[in-house]
């Protein structure tokens, strides 16, 4: 799906660049505390994460044009 949304998105240039590579640390954070045991994340990944799911969440409401109504 980060490999999709990166051909579909970020090389068509709809999305900055900045945004697919968060997406892909997202992933590897991701990957890590599923799969390591005891693997820790830090606060400040947490930070960027909840602010790369802001950006990714006002690119799909302008797409779809939602704007975030029902």
């Amino acid at each position: 799906m980060v490999s999709s949304f990166g051909q579909l998105y970020v090389k068509t240039g709809e999305v900055e660049k900045q945004i697919g590579r968060d997406l892909n640390l997202a992933l590897k954070l991701r990957n890590e505390a599923r799969y390591k045991p005891g693997a820790l994340l830090r606060r400040e990944n947490a930070v960027e994460l909840l602010s790369l799911a802001r950006r990714l969440l006002e690119f799909v409401e302008e797409k779809t044009g939602s704007g975030g109504n029902p």
